[in-house]
């Protein structure tokens, strides 16, 4: 599956709080109705689809047990549909997803006049929801493809949650699939409810424990705070107190960009304090106000722990991309990826995994044993990354959002909790790279393993396994956001099969042999006290791809994994004798202890260590690049 385009929205989850205390009150209360979901029905939405002609069904669930939907009755439900050739558009509600839609359905409402766009449809009886929640789907088939919203004909809105995207499809994806875990969204879908909404100014948190937090000591650290409307009244502002040790610090106020409706959940981001010493502290937020008011649900905390670290150390983001040259849409992947080699310099370590095709005739780059270890990351859609492992399968051009960038910098902003010195040396023919990686721990307590890749820069050859294969060429280039235009109608690389293209940051060894596991156990790391590990990757032995590597482009990289899977820090090392751009292969140091010649970025020769840029001739020949604070 594959998105066609993405906008940045607000993310709204559904939180599950209880609703007792005001169980008499409500009996009084007046019966509204009111139109709710996993979406507000202004948010703009992008398509999901199989790139087939088949027939969709897409549903979300709604436990019994959420304040929105208990006790209620569904009278209508609300959908979009982004393609105009399609037929049998149905609307169903069920008890289980149902296998047949005929007989496995409460209801089943034909549409009969379907429109591009929202369509409101009512149910012909009105259903009350029980304590067991219910399952709200439309179907319809896709009759032919012509545009891209017949290839992606579902539509989602940015940012998932569990039982917000189910799927299935007649061909492609056979089984109902909850689509949570790989960010491809929440289905646009909504109910028109009636009953009784007993809040007013009501706050609730929608997670108990919202995980750690690195900061340094006397430094801040963002924590992110989901939390639900669980009042009528659009909810403007909050208030809210932390406490620590049994102390609690005065009360502090937040103010949400727009007004938060009934029923949804916007995770926001609050500044909270390091502590004065190294170390780990669990801490309580807890919600006091709602628009000014004291807040009508009494139990609306969350614990959080405040990791604080005894110093900075260089942050590399991993960024991890699925692609290849028979994939038509990998043009504006490589075009995310070199925009964030460009921008954030060694602070960027990409890996792009050419495993897109089935073979090295069909891709010079594929390389069997990093596709075989991310099958279980990757899903096999194209292009798709992973940043630092933490967010799923997203977009390398528009990330979550509408840029890479953005998440890129949200990762880079957090302080990474444990550090790496990583060097690389070559065997006597070159056809091995040693790697020798030092690892020291800021934080107590945690586990790691630790992985090795090569990457190659400046790979490009002639023949067919070489040529890149380009969808964007059925567009004009004036149809395409300025840095993809080049692949349009009229561009510089407007051609359905791209020849000469040349591609960087490809992974061509790993310590991954086939589906054997090759990586080491760091164990639990002591702060203050550094661990070295050493590992052999062996050079590809492929002739086409040997002929396009030069050694002076080759990196060994280093991911450090911590006990969840994700990335903990990631380093680059450019072998002795590369020379990349200025903001490519810098190595940030604390101190700069090298002997030898020492030369700006343009050449001229220093006299000694200069702010910025350095470049340093060592007495064996080799070079180095190092940044002065």
């Amino acid at each position: 599956m594959k998105r066609f385009f993405t906008l940045i929205t607000v993310l709204f989850v559904l939180g599950t709080f209880t609703y007792a205390e005001k169980e008499e009150e409500t009996q009084q209360q007046e019966t509204q109705t009111r139109w709710w979901g996993y979406v507000e029905a202004d948010n703009e939405c992008y398509g999901l689809g199989t790139n087939t002609a088949e027939t969709y069904h897409c549903a979300a669930f709604y436990p019994g047990d959420n304040i929105a939907v208990v006790g209620k009755t569904i009278h209508a439900v609300r959908f979009q549909l982004l393609s105009s050739n399609v037929r049998n558009v149905k609307v169903w509600i069920a008890k289980s997803l149902p296998s047949n839609f005929t007989t496995g359905t409460i209801q089943t409402v034909n549409v009969t006049d379907p429109t591009v766009g929202i369509n409101e449809v009512e149910l012909t009886t009105p259903y009350k929801i029980d304590s067991k929640g219910i399952y709200v789907g439309y179907s319809f088939t896709v009759t032919k493809l012509q545009s891209q919203a017949d290839y992606y004909p579902v539509a989602v809105v940015d940012g998932e949650m569990k039982d917000a995207l189910i799927l299935k499809t007649s061909s492609s994806v056979t089984s109902w699939s909850d689509l949570y875990g790989q960010d491809f969204g929440r289905l646009y879908l909504q109910i028109q409810i009636e009953g009784v909404f007993p809040y007013t100014n009501a706050v609730a948190v929608a997670s108990s424990n919202i995980g750690e937090y690195p900061a340094t000591i006397g430094g801040t650290a963002k924590i992110w705070l989901p939390v639900t409307n669980a009042g009528t009244n659009p909810l403007e502002s909050i208030d809210y107190t932390i406490t620590s040790d049994g102390i609690t610090e005065t009360e502090q106020h937040f103010d949400f960009d727009s007004p938060l409706n009934f029923g949804a959940t916007q995770t926001i981001a609050l500044q909270v304090s390091g502590d004065d010493v190294a170390g780990s502290k669990t801490k309580t937020i807890n919600i006091t106000n709602a628009n000014g008011v004291a807040n009508e649900l009494n139990e609306a905390n969350a614990q959080y722990t405040i990791l604080t670290l005894p110093k900075l150390v260089h942050h590399g983001i991993a960024v991890e991309e699925f692609t290849g040259t028979q994939c038509g849409w990998c043009p504006r992947g490589m075009v995310g990826m070199e925009k964030l080699r460009t921008r954030y310099g060694d602070h960027f370590v990409g890996i792009a995994v050419h495993g897109y095709a089935n073979s090295t005739s069909q891709d010079a780059m594929f390389l069997s044993s990093y596709s075989t270890k991310y099958a279980k990351i990757f899903s096999g859609a194209a292009p798709s990354c992973q940043l630092n492992r933490a967010y799923g399968e997203i977009d390398p051009y528009y990330g979550t959002g509408n840029d890479i960038c953005d998440i890129f910098e949200d990762e880079l902003s957090i302080p990474a909790m444990v550090g790496i010195d990583l060097t690389g040396e070559w065997n006597e023919d070159s056809t091995k790279v040693t790697a020798t990686a030092t690892i020291e721990a800021l934080t107590p307590g945690k586990t790691y393993t630790i992985e090795y890749a090569l990457i190659a820069d400046s790979l490009t050859g002639t023949g067919t396994a070489w040529n890149q294969s380009n969808y964007y060429v059925n567009y004009s280039s004036s149809e395409l956001p300025k840095d993809l235009a080049m692949f349009g109608i009229g561009g510089k690389y407007g051609q359905s099969s791209i020849k000469g293209w040349t591609f960087n940051d490809v992974v061509i060894a790993t310590c991954y042999k086939s589906s054997k596991n090759q990586t080491t156990a760091l164990g639990e790391l002591t702060m203050g006290e550094p661990v070295t590990n050493t590992y052999t990757l062996t050079m590809p032995t492929s002739a086409a791809l040997k002929k396009a590597i030069t050694k002076e482009h080759v990196a060994v990289v280093c991911l450090i994994i911590a006990e969840d899977g994700t990335v903990a820090n990631a380093a680059k090392f450019y072998m002795p004798g590369y020379y990349p751009d200025e903001t490519l292969g810098i190595r940030l140091v604390q101190h700069d202890n090298a002997a030898g010649q020492r030369f700006s970025v343009e050449g001229h020769k220093l006299q000694g260590a200069k702010k910025g840029l350095n470049i340093i001739r060592m007495a064996d020949g080799t070079t180095r690049k190092v940044f002065v604070r």
